[in-house]
């Protein structure tokens, strides 16, 4: 937490527990229940905050991995062979979704693992790519269809 917010929140929390020496004692209970609802507000409101930043994360990663993903179809790899190839190149906070995404396609050949992956990100640019995949590994080719996301980023 910012120093400057930990200064603010412990001068309001001083503040109205003094308070609680000149004022009747339900209006006491209202400022506890007011103070805990802020607490959990701002709770969540950090929280939120960490999962777009997690998202952010996990976006540029896949950005990235996606480029290799490219390079292998090249070589004539299929969209699971290429995705597994580069499952051991994913940093830690996509390996485990990106591990999940393999296991998903494994045991489900429909759309469904790749919207649930999708889920993970934010950007509907990746869900957009994501679609490119699935319909890759439905029609087979060498993946020139996504090649015109490369200029996207």
């Amino acid at each position: 937490m910012n120093p400057k917010r930990r200064v603010f929140l412990f001068i309001i929390l001083l503040s109205a527990s003094s308070l609680f020496f000149f004022i009747p004692w339900r209006l006491a209970i209202l400022l506890v229940l007011v103070e805990f609802s802020v607490f959990f507000l701002y709770a969540s409101m950090k929280k939120d905050e960490e999962n777009a930043q997690r998202k952010k994360q996990y976006e540029q990663q896949f950005l990235l991995i996606f480029r290799y993903f490219q390079i292998l179809l090249q070589h004539s790899l299929t969209a699971y062979q290429a995705l597994k190839t580069l499952l051991s190149y994913v940093e830690d906070p996509l390996h485990h979704e990106l591990a999940l995404f393999l296991v998903n396609m494994d045991q489900d050949k429909s759309i469904a693992p790749y919207r649930q992956f999708a889920a993970t990100f934010d950007s509907m640019m990746v869900e957009q790519i994501l679609l490119s995949m699935y319909q890759l590994d439905l029609q087979g080719g060498d993946g020139m269809s996504l090649f015109h996301f490369q200029y996207l980023f």
